[in-house]
């Protein structure tokens, strides 16, 4: 059974996920590096009211847990890379440059 902590941890992981997925299906999704940097730095700040010991032991899960968030964000831009690049052949072909309204920009 999950502690309360736990919970919350893994609830604000899902909420990263989504926000993340939410940059990477607009204009900023070539920055998945970049991205996955700036989530893991801003998790590392210093939160005050906590011994050394217990802030190393909640950043360290926070991290487990955040890692299959961002693996899945990581596998859902490559996905939305490769919808990219069919769309941009399909439109080469066709002699359009108008982006076709196909829902390839679209992460679940």
């Amino acid at each position: 059974m999950l502690t309360r902590d736990e919970v919350t941890i893994a609830a604000l992981a899902h909420m990263v996920r989504l926000l993340c997925a939410e940059l990477v299906a607009g204009q900023h999704r070539d920055d998945i590096n970049i991205l996955e940097s700036a989530v893991r730095s801003k998790l590392n700040v210093a939160v005050s009211g906590a011994s050394p010991e217990i802030l190393a032991a909640g950043l360290k899960r926070a991290h487990e847990v955040l890692t299959p968030a961002l693996i899945s964000v990581r596998a859902q831009v490559a996905v939305a890379l490769k919808n990219d690049a069919a769309l941009a052949a399909r439109n080469a072909d066709n002699g359009s440059s108008k982006p076709s309204a196909d829902g390839s920009r679209l992460i679940n």
